[in-house]
């Protein structure tokens, strides 16, 4: 959709004016104002005269409470322009949206391959159940390749999860990762939810993440 000023064009500068004010009147002295203050259009003595001219020339109109709009043939431009700009922001959001759908879609592909790689049945299974307010995310910072978080499970005190990308390690004390997961480079079901809660907010970033952790598994530290 072109914004840009029409300066040299009388018609499409009084066109541009009232896409960009969105305002069907105006007083001569709001007119002037807008031309030459609120928009900087045209110097004031430009304005008044191209106000006149205008009005002369029936491309404004004044009516009973000498109030200044569009005439009928311009007014009909305003409307065509407007139908056509709302077509295009239409198709625009349409377009976004099967962007965001592909790639929500590729995302998903992604995903559900990796955590199986990462876990097994047993503890994806397991990990679903688990609810979202068991997870109490500390520090989440994909940028620096950082995340904390605990999570309540059925001892007192919450498990803690800390995974360092830089550092390549993920430090974990449940009894299963401590035990088993960690000497098989495997996620149990606490990092699998803590993943899958962090894909509700980020789920880019969460692929990229793991998607860097599965290329260099054999460079991290799984340690309890």
């Amino acid at each position: 959709m072109n914004f840009s000023i029409p300066r040299n064009n009388e018609t499409e500068l009084l066109l541009y004016l009232w896409k960009v004010m969105d305002l069907p009147f105006f007083s001569e002295e709001e007119l002037l104002y807008a031309l030459s203050f609120d928009l900087f259009l045209i110097p004031p003595e430009k304005a008044q005269a191209l106000i006149k001219k205008s009005l002369n020339n029936h491309l404004l109109t004044k009516n009973k409470y000498s109030l200044i709009s569009l005439t009928e043939d311009l007014e009909k431009k305003l409307e065509e322009w407007n139908t056509k700009r709302k077509e295009e922001i239409k198709s625009k959001l349409s377009e976004r949206k099967k962007v965001a759908k592909n790639r929500e879609i590729a995302v998903k592909s992604k995903f559900g391959p990796i955590l199986k790689a990462m876990s097994d049945k047993g503890s994806i299974n397991r990990a679903v159940s688990i609810k979202n307010n068991a997870v109490n995310l500390l520090d989440v910072n994909f940028d620096i390749g950082q995340i904390k978080a605990e999570i309540t499970g059925t001892k007192e005190e919450p498990y803690k999860v800390e995974i360092d990308s830089k550092k390549m390690v993920i430090i974990h004390d449940c009894h299963d990762f401590m035990t088993r997961k960690s000497k098989e480079k495997k996620f149990c079901k606490h990092i699998v939810k803590l993943f899958l809660k962090l894909k509700e907010s980020d789920d880019e970033s969460v692929l990229d993440f793991l998607e860097k952790m599965v290329q260099n598994i054999s460079k991290w530290e799984f340690s309890g």
